[in-house]
């Protein structure tokens, strides 16, 4: 998500310095907006409505990062539970087995 911001121009929102170095307002308004409508629409349905109420990008991203990267010992077990359960599916090849579990342990 990061990286989209950043190829559209409009990764400041995330960062309260780079917003305040904004003269125009027009353009901080701007900015905040198309920040905030780019992280909405990458979200699902369930995450949608767990941080629908958040009207800042910045917000938006916190809540985000509160809810996902969290280190707690639930987190833990349940990855831990999901890696010694992992089994390769032989219709896949290796290829596509590695890249399914990078992406679930990611």
């Amino acid at each position: 998500m990061k990286a989209f911001l950043v190829h559209q121009g409009i990764l400041e929102p995330l960062n309260e310095e780079a917003m305040k170095e904004i003269d125009d307002k027009k353009k901080k308004v701007e900015i905040e907006t198309k920040a905030h409508s780019a992280i909405l629409l990458s979200l699902g349905d369930e995450v949608l409505r767990e941080v629908s109420s958040e009207e800042k990008a910045l917000g938006l991203w916190n809540k985000l990062a509160a809810i996902y990267m969290k280190r707690s010992l639930a987190n833990k077990l349940y990855l831990k539970k999901k890696l010694y359960t992992l089994r390769m599916d032989e219709s896949k090849d290796l290829r596509r087995h590695l890249d399914d579990y990078k992406q679930d342990y990611s």
